[in-house]
């Protein structure tokens, strides 16, 4: 039955109240809503641009900063004197006025710890690209594992169909041999109610699209839950199998591998910075231009400036121990980053390994059993015809129809479990789709 009509009776028996409607879709429109519409991503972008804001900010250092202050106004003075003659005679002063200043300040050196920040920034920023990096390759592996279940979900429709038309010729089968009475009453009992199974198992299957629609739906990002996604993809066999990589240089370009070198690098660079900064001196460069201009009422203008220009250098010769504490504590931090890339290097290669082996483990069984599938369809094949002219008993006939049946099933499975596990080498990877 093609997909089309299979909507059209799904639609019509499964979820006639449900007002669904069909959506193509295939690994790429996957891959590319779920970079779009998932909120994971969508804070890693920000987390990310925050870590370049950061690096920004601190190249604001290299450059002088400017500030002006103006002000203007009016003021008004009273002051009183006794005349010759005794009275006691009151004055007023206004006065207008203006000031301005103009400063500047560059920061000359500082002791390094202007440099070593910025280092510090730079694997701040990597790190993040690593966070990030890692945080979409788990988004699309969720993602890429909700889209390799929905293809399961339509295949294992379409295989329950195949075996619910094979029940029913075996019924067909055991009803003349019954009628013929080369049969007993038990085994056509038993051939009714595997066709009895297998229908209950196909309407859970159908019932089964919905629901990993709506997981590939919230793998995505979207909240469409009146959307039944249709695809036209199958699950396949690695044509080649995976080349067996070098674990020692695959686990360098790990995001997680990878963060735990920006660490270190950023407890380095903050080590560089805490010795600069308590060690070494400072000197700064200091500009300042203020004129002030001052105007009676009478008309008189007093004007006045201001210039300055100076360095200013500073050392601090004693912190009460706080050097002392401050470099301790910083290489306790690159001791512990060292240790942490050490455990994690450890970690990552044995998963390397695990991970590689699942595949192989996966391939060669799900190659094995394409195998045996071929050999027993064929088996089951001949044995429906031996049975029906009596050269093979009941029990051998059904067992073998049953074997190829289960072999079918099981080996949908292992080509699921095959497809899960090279999204999990991917993932593992950092890797996606």
């Amino acid at each position: 039955m093609s997909m089309k009509r299979f909507f059209i009776v799904l639609l019509s028996v499964s979820f006639a109240s449900s007002y669904l409607y069909a959506e193509k879709i295939n690994r790429e429109i996957v891959k590319m809503q779920t970079l779009k519409n998932n909120p994971l991503i969508t804070i890693a972008k920000l987390k990310l641009d925050n870590a370049q804001q950061e690096y920004n900010d601190s190249l604001s250092v290299f450059f002088p900063t400017i500030a002006f202050k103006g002000q203007t106004g009016q003021s008004e003075q009273y002051s009183s004197n006794r005349g010759s003659d005794g009275k006691i005679y009151s004055f007023r002063t206004d006065t207008r006025f203006s000031f301005c200043e103009l400063t500047a300040s560059l920061q000359v050196f500082s002791g390094f710890v202007t440099s070593n920040n910025l280092k510090s920034k730079v694997a701040k920023i990597k790190f993040a690209q690593a966070e990030y990096d890692k945080i979409v390759s788990s988004v699309v592996y969720t993602s890429d594992l909700a889209y390799i279940n929905l293809m399961w979900a339509y295949e294992r429709v379409e295989l329950l169909k195949e075996i619910k038309e094979r029940r029913v010729e075996n019924k067909d089968i055991v009803k003349l041999q019954y009628n013929s009475g080369k049969a007993d009453m038990a085994s056509l009992k038993i051939v009714e109610a595997d066709v009895a199974v297998v229908e209950c198992n196909l309407k859970q299957a159908q019932r089964r699209i919905k629901v990993a629609s709506m997981f590939l739906l919230n793998a995505i990002g979207r909240n469409d839950d009146a959307t039944i996604l249709e695809v036209d993809e199958k699950l396949v066999s690695f044509e080649e199998l995976i080349q067996k990589p070098d674990y020692n240089n695959l686990i360098t370009t790990i995001p997680e591998f990878l963060q735990k070198q920006y660490q270190f690098d950023i407890y380095k660079a903050e080590m560089s910075k805490t010795k600069g900064e308590y060690l070494l001196p400072k000197l700064d460069l200091f500009g300042t231009i203020s004129p002030y201009n001052k105007k009676s009422i009478s008309g008189e203008t007093i004007s006045t400036s201001d210039k300055q220009v100076f360095l200013q250098l500073s050392y601090s010769f004693f912190t009460g121990g706080k050097i002392r504490a401050a470099i301790k504590m910083a290489l306790n931090n690159i001791a512990i980053a060292s240790e942490e890339l050490k455990k994690e290097v450890n970690s990552l290669k044995t998963q390397a390994v695990q991970h590689y082996t699942n595949i192989i483990d996966s391939y060669e069984l799900t190659k094995a059993n394409i195998q045996s599938l071929n050999a027993l369809k064929l088996q089951a094949e001949m044995a429906s015809i031996q049975y029906i002219n009596g050269l093979i008993n009941y029990s051998d006939w059904y067992r073998i129809g049953n074997d190829y049946i289960n072999l079918q099933i099981k080996n949908l499975d292992d080509k699921k479990n095959l497809a899960e596990f090279k999204a999990k080498w991917l993932n593992f990877m950092g890797k996606g789709f």
